[in-house]
C-alpha cells in the first residue's frame, strides 16, 4: 500500500489514499508556491517530488448581481414594447362612416 501526501505550499496539505492519484487545490491569494508530493510505500521507502507554481489573481468577471442588473431591465423594456405592439395590432381599425345622403 502506498500513501501519498500533497503539501500545497500555503500551509495546507492533502493525503491521498487507495488508488486516488488526483488532487486539486484552490489558493486563497495569488503568489508563488512550492508543491511537494511525498509517496511512501509499505516498506517505508519514500519518493519526493517538488514543483514551483505561480498563481495569478483571477480575472475580474461579472457577478450574478451585475448580470441580473443588466438583463432584467432589458427584459422589462422588451415586455412593455411587446405589450403595446400587440395591443395596437389587436385594436381593429374603425371604419370611416359614410357620408349621409340628403
Amino acid at each position: 500500500m502506498t500513501t501519498i501526501k500533497v503539501v500545497w505550499g500555503d500551509g495546507n496539505s492533502d493525503p491521498l489514499s487507495g488508488t486516488s492519484t488526483i488532487a486539486t487545490h484552490t489558493y486563497g491569494t495569488a503568489g508563488d508556491y512550492n508543491i511537494t508530493i511525498t509517496a511512501t510505500d509499505s516498506n517505508g521507502l519514500t519518493a519526493v517530488k517538488s514543483l514551483a507554481v505561480s498563481v495569478a489573481a483571477p480575472m475580474p468577471g461579472l457577478s450574478l448581481t451585475t448580470i441580473l442588473e443588466i438583463v432584467i431591465p432589458i427584459i422589462v423594456v422588451v415586455a412593455i414594447a411587446a405589450f403595446f405592439l400587440l395591443r395596437r395590432r389587436r385594436a381593429a381599425p374603425r371604419p370611416t362612416p359614410l357620408p349621409k345622403k340628403k
